[in-house]
């Protein structure tokens, strides 16, 4: 049977790394390496024995014919990689973590940090992950998974990881940033525990995950529970407004007092594959996330000219069930041909309830907006690969159905969405000599329906990327693209809810798709225990997608999405790490620059930004002590103005075989804890917002991990689609 990701080295005949890849479905593999050096080949496959090849002599092409691994019927131990091997190609960087990587990382996000790859922003205990801003795809071996399946991954079972800096064109349409696929030691009869929790003494926070899988003869069955709470009592927002027409300007300032924030989300995911050989490859997944959110602004307002000061009491609850089921299928067929087909089905039923009461004593004024949304969808997915010699080509349909039905209960009123969004799509890769090529387009069709009206979407997606590489520690990469941005469900709606005694919020039928042409060149350089990567990228978004205010009858205002001229944005980020640094330091840091201009009908903003981090890990023996420190990154998009989110944080832990333990302050260095802070520069409604949580002010965080692994190692397919709908499509007046 052919192996397919076996991963094939060339080394110096001192065993310095020259290059590197993984074969491909059907077995092979192609590499090019200076002539006239001799050099050998190392070919290795978890479960397998390594083969090693002498190659001597290199004057041309060689065939080295069929290579043939035998399993490795030892016990298998870690494996431990000496150096930071990293793989470049057009598409994609396949990382191969050393053991000092391995050994200060307590989870998988702590891994992917360490790993400081381009465009990749990771918070471990935030559990927030994007890649250039944008939310990304997680797999683990192929199979598409969530952000708590992947938390539920040992670091030290990881065998590699192939990471997307930017979406390909088979998953641009879901407006993802990139891909992480984990590739695992896998296991043949036995299975594995794992457990990990993290929370504070002080306050309401907790994180956990529990995750259990048996592997039994051609089968695999796993269980993961997860939940996650927050229960914060020192929380407060700020707001300083004006409301400005040509009648009047109200200016409205509001102080925050201490308001009630949490929420708890849990899931429950039951899963099996089947792989009766190494050519076929089943899967179903059934998934059940539910949780509740309630959220409060509570403060003291006052308003000029005309209003007495008066107290604000805001609360809004939410509570959610969305049940899915996914079946997937993969077959390899006879001259290196596969077919993947996918579906997935989903419901969601959500109740989001908001009261909102001014006081001025004895008299109080009440706004009521309660919304019962249903959502039901069907995702499916067909894939077509066919590879050449040099050559590879891929093929597929995506297409979602879905029926929205919200139920305005405070104005009695009935909204009913259907949505039918079809995507065709195509990309080839290949190399010549030291270049390589990736080329990708793809057609979007998107209807959307209301009760009182239909509109069709038609629009394209297409990619190119070209990579060459110079020597064997340096290349570089040229990716551009072009990209619609179709506007959400919600802000198509034509229902309009109060939100206060001044503004009113409604969706806009009229909107026209946004869309997205830009280019990122790529230039990384690994050398020894360095690593550096220069990321420069120019992109412009045409008609803007952004929220408006202007004046309405009887001295209110109202809010609804519109379209702009266009956002321009020009990024340089350079990242650099060094680990190993007397043999007891690794360092890594990034800094950037920002320039943005942002123009519409009535406005024309600029915005400059300087930002950086700083990561310092010191290890010795079990222990390792890690700080960092962000200074965040603004960002302009129309009219809003974000500053970031500051955060920084001091641990310790503790690793001794299967167990873990961790200790750590989160903001060490700020009294008010967590801040957000945003601006609106609006001629109508200019505002700033700031949100403070008082309760995570140099809180301290306790964790513990533990797991367990026991059977033999196996091979298995993997699945590379990515369905899954988590919109709601609902208008909420507050979070």
């Amino acid at each position: 049977m052919p192996i397919s990701g076996a991963t094939v080295k060339i080394l110096r005949m001192d065993s310095t790394f020259i290059k590197g890849d993984t074969s491909k479905d059907d077995g092979s593999f192609a590499l090019q390496i200076p002539k006239n050096n001799q050099a050998k080949m190392i070919i290795s496959f978890v479960g397998f024995s390594t083969s090693e090849i002498q190659l001597k002599g290199i004057k041309g092409n060689i065939n080295v014919g069929k290579v043939f691994l035998s399993e490795d019927v030892k016990k298998l131990g870690e494996v431990v990689v000496k150096a930071r091997n990293v793989i470049n190609t057009v598409d994609k960087s396949i990382i191969y973590p050393n053991s000092i990587q391995l050994k200060v990382s307590n989870s998988s996000l702590d891994l992917l940090k360490n790993l400081n790859l381009p465009g990749l922003y990771v918070d471990a205990i935030e559990q927030k992950v994007n890649i250039n801003g944008s939310q990304p795809v997680y797999m683990i071996n192929g199979v598409t998974k969530t952000l708590h399946e992947v938390l539920t991954v040992n670091p030290h079972n990881i065998a590699r990881i192939e990471y997307e800096s930017s979406a390909s064109i088979r998953y641009a349409d879901k407006n993802m940033g990139g891909v992480i696929n984990i590739i695992l030691k896998q296991k043949e009869d036995g299975g594995s525990l794992y457990g990990n929790a993290f929370g504070s003494p002080q306050t309401g926070f907790l994180n956990s995950d529990i995750y259990s899988s048996y592997n039994w003869g051609k089968s695999e069955f796993s269980v993961n529970y997860f939940n996650d709470w927050r229960d914060y009592k020192h929380r407060w927002t700020d707001k300083d407004e004006e409301f400005i027409s040509e009648k009047k300007t109200i200016d409205r300032n509001f102080v925050g007092v201490n308001s009630p924030f949490g929420y708890l989300t849990q899931g429950v995911y039951l899963n099996y594959s089947y792989q009766p050989n190494n050519n076929t490859m089943f899967n179903a997944i059934f998934k059940n996330d539910f949780g509740n959110q309630h959220t409060s602004i509570n403060g003291n307002i006052t308003e000029q000219p005309d209003m007495l000061p008066y107290f604000r009491d805001s609360k809004s609850l939410f509570h959610t069930y969305s049940p899915s089921f996914d079946l997937f299928l993969k077959k390899r067929f006879k001259n290196n041909q596969s077919l993947e087909i996918n579906i997935v089905s989903t419901s969601q039923n959500n109740h989001y309830d908001r009261n909102l009461k001014d006081s001025i004593a004895p008299y109080t004024t009440e706004i009521n907006n309660k919304i019962h949304n249903l959502h039901k969808s069907v995702i499916s997915e067909i894939v077509y690969m066919k590879s050449f010699k040099k050559i590879y080509f891929n093929l597929g349909y995506q297409n979602k159905i879905s029926y929205t039905k919200n139920i305005y209960t405070d104005n009695s009123v009935v909204e009913r969405l259907h949505q039918n969004n079809n995507y065709a799509y195509g990309s080839m890769s290949g190399s010549i000599n030291k270049f390589s090529y990736n080329i990708g387009t793809g057609i979007k069709v998107f209807s959307v329906k209301n009760d009182l009206d239909n509109k069709v979407y038609i629009k394209n997606h297409s990619m190119l990327s070209v990579m060459y590489a110079l020597n064997d520690n340096f290349n570089i990469k040229l990716s551009s693209f072009y990209t619609p941005n179709i506007p959400g469900l919600s802000q198509l709606s034509n229902v309009t809810q109060k939100y206060d005694d001044i503004l009113y919020m409604k969706g806009n039928p009229d909107l026209k798709a946004a869309s997205t042409i830009g280019s990122k060149l790529y230039a990384n350089y690994e050398k020894g225990n360095f690593s550096s990567n220069l990321t420069v990228c120019l992109q412009r978004q045409i008609n803007t997608l952004y929220l408006d205010i202007e004046p309405s009858a009887n001295n209110t205002f109202i809010s609804e999405p519109r379209n702009g001229v266009g956002d321009n944005n020009f990024n340089v980020e350079y990242k650099c790490s060094y680990s190993g640094l007397l043999n007891h330091i690794n360092l890594y840091s990034t800094v950037g620059y920002n320039s943005f201009t942002s123009e519409g009908e009535n406005f024309k903003h600029h915005l400059n930004n300087f930002y950086w981090d700083f990561t310092a890990q010191v290890y010795y023996g079990k222990w390792t002590l890690n700080g960092y420190y962000v200074k965040p990154k603004k960002t302009l998009k129309a009219q809003i103005l974000d500053l970031g989110e500051n955060n920084s944080l001091i641990s310790l832990q503790y690793k001794h075989q299967n167990l873990s333990l961790f200790a750590a302050i989160k903001y060490p260095f700020v009294t008010n804890g967590w801040q957000w802070s945003q601006k609106d520069l609006s001629k109508v409604n200019p505002n700033t917002t700031s949100i403070y949580i008082k309760d995570n002010s140099r809180m301290i965080l306790l964790g513990v991990t533990y797991s367990l692994d026991y059977g033999k190692k196996m091979r298995k397919l993997n699945k590379n689609l990515n369905n899954v709908d988590i919109s709601t499509n609902m208008l909420k007046v507050q979070e």
